[in-house]
């Protein structure tokens, strides 16, 4: 029910906002936005990844499981035609001779009046850190799975995502915009026992903790560009996330299932150079989770960094200038 309700909030938001900014559209979108004209290229680059979770009760007892990563990509385009491969580098720490994987699918659209994308992420084998010792244990038992869909809807045409972040357009004037976001997502950790301490003593086991997010926001996005190519666009939203939760376990009565509400705040920055021909950037995204319970807790930690460097591929031989 409130995820239905949430796409008709964020539809009435789509169309009262454009109106009330409408002064802020009052010059050309093009003196801002440069289209590219040699959509063709060729991309090398490197990915890092870090997931983070942390289960803790309402005593000092904590869990702390990480999955880490470098991958490297190769990537071209061909007309409507868009392939990247991605081959992995390194894992970080306990996980170095382990057989942890992260699976993804990523399908990303960014458009004129902002981005949409579709998220299928399988993540298998966490390292468990001892709060006490500092060691860290390999689980080849814990897996997580994230299924989700995320959008953002850009209130002004002269701010361009897709210079940005897909550096299929240009950003030649700086400009900004708000934004608004809406973010639908699953999440399923199985197990074969994470054991916690509660504060009366009581030892718990958990098998499955999933979680289903309906997440609403506002933020600003602003790109500070140079007549050289050179470019800066951080990206930050804040809103509500709609949670609904759910831990069982092997023991009697380790079962809650829980609605929450709770503040959001997600984060993106993209810097680089984007050039006629040559283009390079850093990318990154911070998307963190809070979820409480009434005997459970669970902190998570999404972080994501990405270095692309490309050319495109001219086939007019007019003089082009850098």
């Amino acid at each position: 029910m409130y995820i239905r309700c949430s796409f008709w909030v964020l539809l009435f938001l789509g169309g009262v906002f454009p109106s009330l900014l409408a002064a802020q559209e009052a010059e050309d979108a093009g003196d801002y936005v440069e289209a590219v004209a040699a959509r063709n290229n060729v991309r090398l680059g490197t990915n890092w990844r870090d997931y983070q979770i942390r289960f803790f009760t309402n005593s000092e007892k904590t869990l702390d499981f990480r999955n880490a990563g470098a991958n490297a990509t190769l990537g071209a385009r061909y007309g409507i035609a868009n392939l990247t491969l991605s081959l992995p580098l390194a894992r970080i720490g306990s996980l170095t001779d382990t057989e942890a994987k992260q699976l993804a699918l990523n399908l990303d659209f960014y458009q004129k009046w902002g981005y949409f994308g579709i998220v299928a992420q399988r993540i298998s084998g966490f390292e468990e850190a001892d709060e006490v010792t500092g060691e860290t244990t390999y689980r080849p038992d814990v897996r997580m799975t994230v299924v989700g869909a995320y959008g953002f809807r850009v209130l002004n045409d002269r701010f361009s995502l897709r210079a940005a972040f897909k550096n299929s357009e240009r950003q030649i004037r700086s400009q900004g915009s708000t934004v608004l976001a809406l973010t639908v997502e699953n999440q399923a950790l199985r197990t074969d026992g994470l054991n916690l301490q509660l504060r009366d003593g009581t030892d718990i086991s958990v098998n499955n903790f999933d979680q289903q997010k309906v997440g609403m926001g506002l933020g600003y996005g602003h790109t500070w560009s140079s007549p050289g190519g050179w470019y800066l666009t951080p990206l930050a939203v804040a809103g509500l996330e709609f949670r609904y939760n759910q831990y069982t376990g092997g023991d009697a009565g380790t079962d809650e299932r829980r609605f929450r509400v709770s503040p959001r705040v997600r984060g993106r920055l993209a810097m680089g150079y984007n050039g006629i021909r040559l283009f390079a950037s850093l990318r990154g995204s911070f998307l963190p989770g809070y979820e409480v319970g009434d005997r459970l807790n669970a902190r998570i930690r999404n972080t994501r960094m990405a270095l692309v460097v490309g050319w495109r591929i001219v086939h007019n031989r007019k003089k082009e200038t850098e």
